[in-house]
């Protein structure tokens, strides 16, 4: 998600998508081993707003903004770290 924000302007169309079948790619991938249902509840959610980001006829900066803080707020663990 943060390479593809550097990539929201009209010639970035191509790597855009590229960059967004990626992140639905990893996101297909960590689903499928996710041991937790909430976790894996919450992933699929997610995708589906990637999903609609990648369809969307036009990048939104904004769509993608929240995307992306949602991103980096569902990889939190309880008690506030993140997850590397």
């Amino acid at each position: 998600m943060n390479r593809a924000s550097k990539l929201l302007g009209p010639e970035d169309g191509q790597r855009l998508r590229a960059s967004y079948e990626r992140v639905l790619a990893l996101a297909d991938l960590t689903i499928q081993v996710s041991g937790r249902r909430s976790l894996r509840g919450e992933l699929l959610r997610w995708r589906d707003l990637i999903a609609g980001v990648y369809v969307a006829s036009q990048p939104d900066p904004r769509v993608h903004g929240a995307a992306s803080e949602r991103s980096s707020s569902s990889t939190r663990m309880p008690g506030g770290s993140s997850r590397t």
